[in-house]
């Protein structure tokens, strides 16, 4: 199987998004997590890891305060 994750963004927030590729067929996008507040450049960016049993764990970056580099990592 093949993970492929990505950013959707609207007006009001970002939304972390995954799809599955088995059997050459992709699976409906589903949703991880949503926020307003996300740490996001080049470098940076959410990320998810599934093993061989399809068990997933997914982080995205946070601001946590006014700092340019402030955030914390928040699991799913």
């Amino acid at each position: 199987m093949v993970y492929l994750s990505w950013i959707e963004k609207t007006k009001e927030k970002s939304l972390f998004k995954f799809s599955v590729l088995n059997n050459d067929t992709w699976s409906v996008p589903d949703t991880i997590t949503s926020g307003n507040n996300w740490f996001v450049n080049w470098a940076d960016y959410p990320m998810l890891a599934a093993d061989g049993a399809g068990n997933m764990i997914a982080h995205i970056l946070e601001k946590s305060e006014n700092g340019k580099y402030t955030y914390d990592v928040k699991l799913s």
